[in-house]
């Protein structure tokens, strides 16, 4: 999904709110940022997803955004789920600005990632992220520098509720249909157990 900088981004974010008041009425309940809970609240299964870190810079930014979301109160020790990405920064030259003093340049951001049940290891969800970023290059390299990591963290924080919004969908649906392996919350002690998949992702029966 493309998601550009402004404005069409908080058009995205508009709509998919209603799209997550449209699951509601259809059984589900919201998801991440609806309501104002923690993510941790909403889909226990993020608590239970290991963040795989990746190695380069921006990895390791997307890791912290995601851990940010996804782990609010810390991380489970019962890890159900992994999650693992890449990220891809290109740059290109936009040519001379409006004001004829600086000239401006833009990132295209993608991110591929997967998600694994940590049991089994085996995949249960891929999805990709994009965005566009733009900064002023200006004849100041200290400002160009700090113009340039800025436009990076703003892309990278845009992919990252991109990413947290999809595992919510995804956790949501999977789970109610009982596709994966799932965590439930008792709502007398407030613990976590798992329940079992009883569906193939086909519809089918899975054999005890």
């Amino acid at each position: 999904m493309w998601l550009p900088e402004s404005p069409a981004k908080y058009l995205f974010a508009a709509c998919a709110v209603c799209a997550l008041f449209a699951l509601a009425a259809c059984g589900f309940e919201p998801v991440y940022g609806v309501y104002g809970k923690s993510s941790a609240e909403i889909s226990p299964a993020f608590s239970q997803t290991d963040i795989v870190a990746a190695a380069d810079r921006n990895g390791q930014i997307l890791t912290n955004d995601l851990i940010d979301r996804m782990h609010p109160e810390g991380k489970s020790s019962d890890i159900f789920y992994t999650l693992t990405f890449s990220v891809s920064a290109n740059e290109r030259d936009l040519g001379l600005a409006k004001n004829a003093v600086s000239s401006r340049s833009q990132y295209l951001i993608d991110v591929t990632f997967s998600l694994t049940d940590a049991v089994i290891k085996k995949q249960i969800f891929k999805g990709e992220s994009h965005t566009v970023v733009s900064y002023d290059v200006l004849n100041d390299q200290y400002g160009t520098t700090a113009a340039d990591e800025d436009a990076i963290n703003r892309g990278l924080n845009t992919v990252a509720d991109d990413m947290v919004t999809r595992l919510s969908l995804f956790f949501r649906r999977a789970c109610a249909d009982r596709t994966i392996t799932c965590p439930v919350v008792d709502p007398d002690t407030g613990n976590v157990g798992m329940a079992p998949a009883i569906m193939s992702p086909l519809g089918t029966p899975v054999a005890p």
